[in-house]
């Protein structure tokens, strides 16, 4: 039998407005100024990520980091004729 806690979550989000390029002190400023005690962001890929990163570990601040998802499988095509066949698949369009 599993038991489960009761988790309060209060939250303030904030977004950053700094101009490119981004660097670790601005960053760190702008975390700092608001007080922020946790850093969510998206996987990219990239260098993007990389002062908002330094400037939470300069800060010692968790940094929960969001994958990109999965995508399905589906249907590609490389030419305008895969295209034009893939939609003439010979469904009845009501015209």
């Amino acid at each position: 039998m599993s038991t489960h806690s009761r988790c309060s979550l209060s939250m303030t989000i904030c977004c950053g407005s700094s101009m490119r390029p981004f660097d670790v002190e601005g960053d760190r400023r702008l975390m700092a100024t608001h007080g922020m005690e946790v850093v969510v962001c998206k996987n990219a890929g990239g260098s993007g990520a990389q002062a908002k990163l330094g400037a939470a570990r300069a800060l010692g601040l968790p940094v929960i980091m969001i994958d990109r998802p999965v995508l399905p499988a589906r249907l590609e095509a490389y030419a305008a004729e895969d295209v034009l066949r893939w939609l003439d698949h010979g469904a009845d369009r009501g015209v």
